[in-house]
């Protein structure tokens, strides 16, 4: 375990923003010590705070507006392992009741291996533009 200290100098995010990520549940600590308020990590961590300011560097990145697209879509709880599955009935689903599709799919992470190291509590969904 790091104190906040610690793990402020190995990762190179300020003490006064690593308990901003607290504040805003972007990363919590792995505990706080009930009597001090200390704040300690796991080193694992140390991955998570990287992808979280790898993210914060958007002056590469360009934003945009897309026009408004009508999907079929579903919800898989679980392991990515339930995709291929997923992917085939919402298809069919697509097809039998009409729809072309119109676009490619994609995904819609809810809760992702960003939150959870559990596979059995991602939600992701499916969308697959249809006109």
């Amino acid at each position: 375990m790091l104190k906040i200290g610690e793990f402020s100098k190995l990762s190179r995010v300020s003490i006064r923003m690593l308990r901003h990520y607290d504040d805003i549940g972007l990363l919590k600590p792995a505990e706080i010590d009930s009597f001090t308020g200390y704040r300690y990590y796991h080193e694992e961590q140390l991955f998570d705070i990287g992808r979280i300011t790898s993210l914060n560097d958007t002056e590469h990145v360009k934003f945009k507006t897309l026009p408004e697209v009508k999907v079929a879509s579903c919800i898989i709880k679980g392991s990515y392992d339930q995709m291929g599955e997923a992917y085939a009935t919402v298809a069919s689903w697509i097809k039998a009741n009409g729809y072309k599709m119109n676009g490619p799919m994609f995904n819609i992470y809810h809760v992702s291996p960003a939150q959870t190291q559990n596979p059995d509590e991602y939600v992701t969904e499916a969308c697959f533009p249809i006109e």
